[in-house]
Parts: C-alpha cells; structure tokens; sequence
C-alpha cells in the first residue's frame, strides 16, 4: 500500500480504506475543534483587549482624580495652614501686646515711685541748702559777734 502525503481530494478519496477516511474525518473533526478553539480564543483575547483598554481607561481617569483631589487637599492644606500662622501669629502678637502693656504699666508705676521719690529729696535736698544757708549766715553772723567781742576784749585790757 502505497500512501499519498498530498491532502486528498474529493476525487481521490474514494482511493482510501474506510479506516484511512475514518483517521480522516477525525483530523478533520480536530482541525475543525482546534479552529474553533482558537477562533474562540482570539475572541476572548480581542475582549480581553477591549476590557484592558476600558480599565486603562478607567484607571487613567481615577489617576487623573486623584491628582486632582491631591491638589484640592495641597491647596486646603496649604490655606489651613496659613490660616492657623496667622492666627499664631496673631496670638504673638496679642501676648507681646499685652506683655509689653504690663511692663509699660509696670514700668510706669515704677517710674512715677521714681518722680515721687526724686520729687521728695529734691524737697529735702532744698530745706537741706535753706538750712544750710539759714546755718551759714547764723554762722557769719556769730563769727562778727565773736570778732566784735575778741575786739572788745583786747581794747579794756590793761597792757603789760
């Protein structure tokens, strides 16, 4: 039996035993599966495909939102946050204010017990030199009476 490679024709198959036609339709049945198969497969790929795009699709989108929802947050972050400087800031600036009103009133207390007492010992520092005058001229005048008197003592002196 001499066998042909060549893929038979309707003509020559009526060449072929019936196993031969057998092993035949049964390469035929498992081309045709095999077909299907992968004519089957490439729909799922080309599906697989499109639903690859749609979540690329998608994910872009929600990395696109997010982006956005990030910038919101930055920009509020960022506006709280200058927000709550400034209110510190303000809040120094009130503490500072009122320390700085203490020791001005302090400072002020202080300043006038200074005045008062300086306003007292310029008083007693002029009765001091009213004094001090009045004394020096009780002084000058007590100085004459004693040269008056020493003068007055050396003329009724008898001489020697």
């Amino acid at each position: 039996m001499e066998r042909s490679t060549s893929v038979p024709t309707s003509a020559s198959e009526q060449n072929i035993t019936p196993g031969e036609q057998r092993i035949l339709a049964l390469l035929e049945r498992k081309l045709t599966a095999h077909g299907q198969q992968l004519e089957d497969l490439m729909i799922k790929v080309d599906q697989e495909i499109g639903a690859s795009k749609m979540r690329d699709r998608q994910l872009a989108i929600d990395l696109q939102r997010l982006r956005e929802e990030s910038q919101r947050r930055e920009v509020k972050f960022i506006a709280d946050l200058s927000t709550r400087i400034d209110q510190s800031k303000q809040w120094v600036i009130e503490s500072l204010d009122l320390q700085v009103n203490t020791l001005r009133k302090d400072l002020g207390e202080r300043f006038h017990e200074l005045d008062t007492r300086l306003g007292v010992l310029e008083q007693v520092a002029q009765l001091t030199s009213k004094q001090l005058y009045n004394n020096t001229q009780s002084i000058q005048g007590l100085q004459q009476e004693v040269r008056k008197l020493s003068e007055a003592l050396t003329s009724h002196r008898p001489g020697p």
